[in-house]
C-alpha cells in the first residue's frame, strides 16, 4: 500500500508479544521515509504518436501545476496503461499494446524514472462502411449518424459514438428495442478495416409504467403533467430528453435523472424519474448602489412551489434614492389541471427621473399556454394609473403637456419560443419573443407597441458559454394621441447601450 502511494523507502517492522492465555499481540512499527517524486517519464517504442501526446492522456504526470514534481501511485499507473491503449486504438493502432511499465528509483535524490514501452503495430484506415438489416430508415439518414468516413484513420471511440447515434435515431421513431452492433474485419497489406453496423430493428416500444421517486414535498401530479409521456404512449428518446429538460426548468429540483428499464416484454419499457428536491422558498434582505438607481434596498419573499402544488407566490419591496416599488404576484401554472398558466401582478412603482417623477399603480392579468415543442403564447390585460409630477420647467413643451394623471387600459399578446436547456443557467439553445400591445380599451391612452427580442447560448471551450442578445421595438399613438413618455423606448445604461447614461439616447 505504501509503495502504491509513492513511499518506496518505507520500513515496516512487526513485533509480537505473547500472553499466558495464548493470545498474541502484533505491533507494526512503520517508518514511512520520503515520498518519492517523479523525475521523468520515458516513452519507448512509439513512432506514430509523439511522447507528449502519450503523456497527455496519462494521469501520472511529471509535473503538477507546472512546477511541482508529480508523485507516483501504482494504481494510477495501471489505469494509465488502459488510457494509452485507448489513445492508440483511436488513432488506428488496433494491435498496439503496452509491453511494460518499469520503475527505476534513485534513492539518493528520492526521484523515480518511469519507462513505458509500447508496441504500436500498423495503423489501420477505414476501407468500407456498411449498415445492414435496416428497413425503416433510409440508408442516407443512417450514414449521417456515422461520425467517420472511408479513408479516415480507424477510431474505436468514433465507432462507439456512431453506435449511440444510430441507437438514438431508432429510439426517436419508437424503436427503443433496436439493437445495433458493429462488426469489424481487418485486412493487411495495406492495413485497412471494414466496418459493418448490423441492425436488428425490433418492434415498436410503448411506455408500460412511469416511476417517480425523490419528490418528498412536491405532489406527484405536478411532475407527471410536465412529462410528455403517459402509460401506453409510444416511447421516443426525444420525449424522454424533453421530460428531463421540463422538470429541470421548473426550478424545484437540484438534479433530475430520467432512465429506462426493460418492461414485461420487448414491446414495453419502464421510465424511471429520480429527482432531488431543492429549496424553492426565498427570503432575502439586501442593499446596494448602482449608477441607475443610486442607493437601493430590497426585501424579497417568494415560493415557487407553494404548498407543493406548483403555485408561484412572491412579494417584493424596493426602496432607494430614486426608486420605490412594491409588487405582489401569483401564478397557477396548470389552471384546472390543464397546461394553462394564469396569474396576476399588483404593483406600485414610484421613480424619479431627471426631468419628472412617475407614479404607476397597476394590475396585470395574464394567461399563457404551450404548444408544439418549445413554443408558448401569452395574453395579458393591464390597467394602470400613471401620474407624472414635478416636471422640470426647462423640458420641451410636449413633455410639459404630459404632467397629470392618466389611465391606461391595454391588451397584449406575446409569442415565444424557448429552447434553452436550463432557464436559470443556460448553456445552449436560445429564446425568441414577439410581443404587441394595444392600448385604448377605455382609459386615456391610445397607442400600439411592438417588441421583438432574441437570445442565444452556445458552448465553446473550457466550459465557457458564448451568448448574445438583440432587442428592438416600435411604438406609435393613434386617434390623435402621442405615445406617452413613460411608454417610449430609450437606450443607455448597463443593460442596453454602454457608455451612455440611463435613458439618454432616444
Amino acid at each position: 500500500h505504501y509503495e502504491e502511494e509513492g513511499y518506496f523507502e518505507v520500513q515496516i517492522t512487526p513485533e509480537t508479544e505473547s500472553f499466558p492465555d495464548g493470545d498474541v499481540k502484533v505491533v507494526f512499527s512503520i517508518v514511512e521515509g520520503r515520498r518519492i517524486t517523479i523525475d521523468k517519464i520515458v516513452i519507448q517504442g512509439n513512432k506514430g504518436l509523439s511522447d507528449s501526446k502519450v503523456k497527455d492522456v496519462m494521469q501520472v504526470q511529471e509535473r503538477q501545476y507546472f512546477i511541482l514534481r508529480g508523485t507516483l501511485q501504482r494504481q494510477e499507473l495501471d489505469e494509465d496503461v488502459e488510457r494509452i491503449l485507448a489513445l492508440y486504438n483511436d488513432h488506428g493502432y488496433v494491435q498496439a499494446r503496452v509491453e511494460s511499465t518499469d520503475i527505476a528509483v534513485d534513492r539518493d535524490k528520492a526521484h523515480v524514472t518511469i519507462t513505458v514501452r509500447v508496441m504500436e503495430g500498423p495503423q489501420y484506415k477505414v476501407s468500407k462502411i456498411d449498415v445492414t438489416g435496416a428497413t425503416l430508415v433510409p440508408q442516407s439518414d443512417l450514414r449521417r449518424q456515422i461520425t467517420f468516413k472511408t479513408g479516415d484513420v480507424f477510431s474505436r471511440s468514433k465507432v462507439r459514438e456512431s453506435l449511440r447515434n444510430l441507437g438514438d435515431l431508432y429510439s426517436g421513431i419508437g424503436r427503443a428495442s433496436a439493437e445495433v452492433s458493429p462488426r469489424t474485419e481487418q485486412h493487411s497489406n495495406p492495413p485497412r478495416m471494414d466496418v459493418v453496423f448490423e441492425v436488428i430493428e425490433g418492434p415498436e416500444v410503448y411506455v408500460e409504467r412511469i416511476n417517480i421517486v425523490g419528490n418528498v414535498r412536491s405532489q406527484d401530479k405536478i411532475l407527471r403533467r410536465e412529462i410528455p409521456l403517459e402509460e401506453g404512449d409510444l416511447f421516443t428518446l426525444q420525449k424522454m430528453q424533453r421530460a428531463r429538460q421540463r422538470l429541470l426548468n421548473l426550478g424545484y429540483f437540484e438534479t433530475v435523472n430520467v432512465t429506462t428499464a426493460p418492461g414485461s416484454d420487448k414491446t414495453r419499457i419502464v421510465v424511471n424519474v429520480d429527482v432531488v428536491e431543492r429549496p424553492t422558498g426565498l427570503f432575502s434582505i439586501g442593499g446596494g448602489f448602482s449608477s441607475v438607481d443610486s442607493f437601493l434596498g430590497t426585501i424579497d419573499i417568494s415560493q415557487r412551489n407553494f404548498l407543493g402544488r406548483g403555485w408561484e407566490v412572491s412579494a417584493r419591496i424596493r426602496a432607494g434614492a430614486t426608486t420605490q416599488q412594491g409588487i405582489i404576484s401569483f401564478t397557477e401554472p396548470w389552471f384546472l389541471d390543464r397546461p394553462l398558466a394564469v396569474g396576476f401582478d399588483v404593483y406600485d412603482t414610484i421613480r424619479e427621473f431627471d426631468e419628472f417623477k412617475l407614479d404607476s399603480l397597476g394590475l396585470t392579468l395574464r394567461m399563457s399556454h404551450p404548444f408544439a415543442d418549445f413554443w408558448r403564447w401569452l395574453l395579458q390585460y393591464r390597467v394602470t394609473r400613471d401620474k407624472i409630477s414635478d416636471v422640470d420647467s426647462s423640458v420641451p413643451t410636449d413633455l410639459l403637456g404630459e404632467e397629470g394623471t392618466r389611465v391606461t387600459s391595454l391588451v397584449a399578446g406575446t409569442l415565444t419560443r424557448d429552447s434553452r436547456d436550463n432557464i436559470v443557467a443556460p448553456t445552449k439553445g436560445g429564446s425568441i419573443s414577439l410581443a404587441s400591445e394595444f392600448a385604448g380599451l377605455g382609459g386615456d391612452s391610445r397607442f400600439v407597441r411592438m417588441v421583438a427580442s432574441a437570445t442565444y447560448f452556445q458552448p465553446i471551450w473550457l466550459d465557457h458559454i458564448l451568448s448574445g442578445r438583440v432587442e428592438g421595438g416600435y411604438g406609435v399613438g393613434w386617434d390623435g394621441e402621442e405615445l406617452p413618455i413613460f411608454e417610449r423606448f430609450y437606450l443607455g445604461g448597463p443593460n442596453s447601450l454602454r457608455g451612455f447614461k440611463f435613458r439618454r439616447v432616444s
